[in-house]
């Protein structure tokens, strides 16, 4: 009898396990897209992107193309994926406009407010450039640096950037 029972068990495990297995892959989230550069990784509250408002489920699937605005109010917060190591904080009521999204050659225009950019991983490959009131700033070495489009100030607090001076000189 007990290995009648011992059968009949196993013979319903079998019968029940790709049934099981099924179901576990079916509660599985689809794949978002994979993160390009001008991802949108985080948000707190909503943000508007080119005026429409944005919110969670935003977050891993929107981009900011060339020439959208991401912006901010005086209660959200955004992060957004430069290149793969760098990442753009957008702080309260702020605006930043992509200029290029390009993985080589990226720019990014703080229109308004406060952005942070940390730089995680910095290959030579990578040109990124912060633009504040119509200045181009490079950023040249890891580190964390920031910018105040309504104070017109840019700060180092490790790393290394350098300002364009006009005709291809910088400092």
């Amino acid at each position: 009898m007990p290995r009648l029972r011992t059968i009949f068990t196993t013979a319903l495990a079998a019968l029940f396990a790709p049934a099981l297995f099924a179901l576990d892959t079916q509660t599985v989230p689809a794949p978002t897209n994979p993160a390009v550069p001008g991802t949108l990784n985080y948000i707190e509250g909503s943000a508007n992107l080119n005026g429409q408002t944005i919110g969670q489920r935003a977050i891993g699937s929107a981009t900011l193309a060339p020439g959208q605005v991401l912006s901010t109010t005086a209660t959200s917060r955004a992060e957004v994926l430069l290149t793969p190591g760098i990442f753009l904080r957008l702080g309260h009521n702020s605006s930043v406009k992509m200029v290029s999204p390009d993985i080589v050659n990226t720019v990014i225009d703080v229109q308004r407010g406060r952005a942070t950019v940390e730089v995680d991983q910095l290959f030579k490959e990578n040109n990124i450039h912060v633009l504040e009131a119509n200045v181009p700033v490079q950023l040249v070495d890891t580190g964390l640096y920031e910018f105040d489009a309504d104070n017109g100030t840019v700060m180092v607090f490790k790393g290394k950037a350098a300002i364009d001076k006009g005709s291809g000189h910088w400092a």
